[in-house]
């Protein structure tokens, strides 16, 4: 049951992280990279607060069932509450920080955003990484897209013989 209450919740779970993301990403167009994480992160904790609480307290109202229900369903409603509230907790500090770090490579050219300069930079490892990491992607989706056409092409005659 526990485990039923994490994937009853994971789309929420994953939603606070989303949100904080895209807020920053937002004020990232108009604001230096710090400033944007700042305004970002603390622009949505109130909202986000108030639905995780709502959620939270839907699901506290099973702890009051009595009976085989109460064995059933309590160890789901308590993941669910808490996994909630860690998700909460985590999308208020640990991302913001991440997104700090992450995203600190990628250029908004803006004139607002006084830090924000045109010049080249050295990419950050993360980018560099990323990358490699598509062209390598590039090169296996190639040859295996290659590899395909070869294969069918060879069906294709097999079976053209064949009627």
């Amino acid at each position: 049951m526990t485990l039923g209450g994490l994937a009853l919740a994971i789309g929420i779970l994953v939603d606070d992280a989303t949100v904080t993301i895209e807020n920053i990403h937002r004020h990232m167009a108009k604001q230096p990279l710090f400033d944007a994480v700042l305004h970002g992160a603390s622009e949505i904790a109130t909202p986000t607060f108030v639905s995780t609480l709502t959620i939270c307290i839907v699901f506290v109202s099973v702890v009051f069932l009595t009976g085989p229900a109460k064995y059933l369903f309590t160890p789901m409603a308590m993941a669910v509450v808490f996994s909630m509230l860690a998700s909460y907790i985590l999308s208020r500090t640990l991302v913001p920080t991440l997104v700090k770090y992450l995203l600190a490579g990628e250029v908004h050219a803006s004139e607002e955003a006084p830090d924000h300069t045109t010049e080249a930079r050295r990419p950050s490892w993360f980018a560099r990484f990323n990358d490699r990491f598509n062209t390598g992607y590039l090169r296996v989706q190639s040859y295996y897209t290659s590899l395909l056409h070869r294969f069918l092409e060879h069906r294709r005659i097999a079976f053209i013989t064949c009627v």
